[in-house]
């Protein structure tokens, strides 16, 4: 038989050991840094040309549209210019302007980009255009400037031409082998200027 004294000891030593076992292997909540937001941008336009890089020289490659929320994954001039990105998949660089774009975070956040270098300018004093054939068939294409010069090329089914002309009033004729009949609009040119023209059934 254990007096009452030992049993008096056994039993504090189990009451230390049961105290010392919750402070030592009892499970500590580890602080987990909160995760850092993805940068979005919010389109506040009713559209938005999305640009191959960081300026108005780059060609149009998409646009964006109202309330539409995409991923920011670079920025370009504190945020003159923004990279963005549409289900994981490169987009292109919208302007950055508040009146434009409202980010979700700050700019200081987000990493700077890089782009391939800007297209070269237009030819000193002429306009230049790009027309892009989605038409499905190749077009004629003829231009009479109001001061009698004219010009004439053909765009092949899904091609595209830059043309550079000088400034001035011009009347553009579109036609193709494939339809009858012709379409003629005015077109004035400025010097300087870039512009692309897709042409599209609607």
């Amino acid at each position: 038989m254990f007096s009452n004294r030992a049993l008096w000891a056994v039993a504090s030593l189990a009451l230390v050991w049961l105290i010392l076992g919750n402070v030592l292997f009892s499970p500590v909540a580890v602080a987990r840094p909160a995760s850092q937001a993805t940068p979005t941008a919010t389109i506040l336009v009713d559209r938005l040309n999305v640009r191959s890089g960081p300026a108005t020289t780059y060609k149009v490659v998409a646009s964006a549209v109202k309330g539409e929320k995409l991923a920011v994954t670079g920025q370009s001039g504190q945020c003159a210019w923004l990279k963005l990105s549409r289900g994981g998949k490169a987009l292109g660089w919208v302007s950055g302007n508040k009146a434009y774009v409202q980010l979700n975070i700050a700019c200081a956040k987000i990493p700077a980009a890089t782009a391939a270098a800007a297209p070269a300018a237009a030819p000193a004093g002429q306009g230049c255009g790009t027309v892009i054939n989605q038409l499905g068939f190749d077009v004629n294409i003829s231009l009479l400037r109001s001061d009698g010069w004219k010009d004439a090329f053909t765009i092949a089914n899904g091609a595209e031409k830059e043309y550079c002309v000088d400034p001035g009033s011009y009347t553009a004729t579109i036609s193709s082998p494939a339809r009858p009949g012709a379409m003629s609009f005015p077109l004035t040119v400025q010097g300087g200027e870039r512009f692309r023209i897709p042409l599209s059934l609607p």
